[in-house]
């Protein structure tokens, strides 16, 4: 293979990767990326939102105010109560008072 058609080919191959890749991680609101994919795979997202009724623990600690405790404890409840009918109805949660709910109420969707 000749110089000039690598080089040819060396730019397809790279748009082609390029091109995977940004079908594989669509930017999510604001054009980040999530790292790895895990939110979109998990199919936790809608319109850029965390779904509080599928998103594991580790997930719900991205959400501000929400650390390791809050998170088991919103997992726990739907466990045990089943789906949130609503995003206000997380606040029936232990430790999710008005305060916290004002602070992720724009990041999250049942």
């Amino acid at each position: 293979m000749n110089r000039r058609y690598h080089k040819l080919f060396c730019v397809f191959a790279l748009a082609a990767v390029t091109l995977a890749a940004l079908l594989y991680y669509p930017p999510l609101a604001g054009g980040t990326q999530p790292v790895g994919g895990e939110l979109l795979l998990s199919g936790t997202l809608a319109d850029g939102k965390l779904n509080v009724n599928t998103a594991t623990a580790e997930q719900l600690q991205l959400l501000p105010g929400i650390g390791a405790e809050k998170a088991h404890a919103i997992v726990e409840y739907r466990e045990e109560q089943g789906a949130f009918a609503s995003i206000e109805a997380l606040m029936q949660v232990r430790g999710i008072g008005s305060a916290i709910f004002e602070d992720i109420k724009t990041e999250i969707c049942v």
